[in-house]
């Protein structure tokens, strides 16, 4: 018996459904990927077309791509990410008063 013939469009189709598992499978509810074929030249163009996300969806897939492209394969929060940056630049002494060589004096 002979194997099913693998079409571009079959191809593509798989792609946007591995897509679409992938979106699911970090939280992100999305519509279903689509194919799209054109012409171009003569030539039958297969090709995906990903669900378009919301603003707040998008922002999410990016952070969860930078995080792993950083390694660590985890979202990472960037106003905490910040936040500790920021106290580690300031110091200790961050906020207080101090007579300008880092220890505190008091307010009169």
């Amino acid at each position: 018996m002979a194997s099913p013939v693998r079409t571009p469009y079959s191809a593509c189709a798989e792609e946007g459904t591995r897509l679409d598992a992938a979106l699911k499978g970090v939280g992100i509810d999305a519509p279903p990927s689509a194919v799209s074929v054109t012409e171009d030249g003569g030539v039958m163009v297969s090709r995906v077309v990903p669900p378009l996300l919301t603003p707040s969806q998008t922002a999410r897939l990016a952070r969860i791509v930078r995080a792993a492209r950083a390694g660590d394969g985890r979202p990472d929060d960037l106003s905490a990410r910040n936040a500790e940056r920021t106290r580690r630049a300031l110091g200790p002494n961050a906020g207080k008063r101090t007579d300008g060589s880092g220890r505190p004096c008091s307010a009169s």
